[in-house]
């Protein structure tokens, strides 16, 4: 019926590493009803003791569109030192939805894509400037991890999705004096 019904964690220990990426295992109910899975990778910090998106959206009963279109990275608070920002947003936060008509023992999804939530912004330098050093201006300080509609086929959307929050403080985020830095921004902000 579309509802949001519960939020599964999976464990670290049935991870896997391929490859082309990563398999994972979760024990679901078995059922003839059509089911809808959303994956959200790095939701969790390394440890696994803290969410780095805000789950507050996602209740028991709500509708799947509301409870997945409002997960939103936190706040990254006061950031010291210039590599803070980047510690914010990687690991890359990354969901994707998938659909299943029914669960059984055997059920399984293969290849799925994931859509990520941050981009890189990459400064090239020629062989005479051997440092640099630059920040994104108007870069959001928090960002959705879906686009504006999460039903459907997962698709790299075409318009933006704004906020309405205060851009990140540009001396807070401002990348390493490095030959070819690398600066990170939400793609849906």
């Amino acid at each position: 019926n579309g509802k949001f019904f519960r939020r599964v964690k999976v464990h670290p220990d049935s991870l896997t590493q391929t490859v082309s990426g990563a398999k994972f295992i979760i024990r679901l109910p078995a059922t003839t009803k059509k089911r809808i899975l959303h994956i959200v990778a790095n939701g969790r910090t390394v440890d696994g003791l803290t969410d780095r998106l805000n789950f507050s959206s996602i209740v028991g009963g709500v509708h799947e569109s509301t409870a997945i279109s409002g997960l939103k990275t936190g706040d990254p608070g006061t950031l010291h030192g210039k590599t803070a920002w980047t510690d914010k947003v990687m690991p890359l936060l990354m969901w994707s939805r998938v659909e299943f008509n029914g669960i059984t023992l055997n059920s399984k999804k293969d290849n799925v894509k994931l859509l990520r939530s941050v981009a890189a912004i990459r400064v090239t330098s020629e062989s005479y400037i051997k440092n640099i050093s630059f920040t994104v201006l108007n870069s959001a300080k928090t960002g959705f991890l879906t686009p504006s509609s999460p039903i459907g086929t997962v698709a790299i959307p075409s318009t933006p999705r704004p906020t309405g929050d205060n851009s990140l403080p540009y001396d807070n985020a401002w990348t390493e004096t490095v030959a070819n830095p690398v600066q990170y921004i939400y793609e849906r902000n």
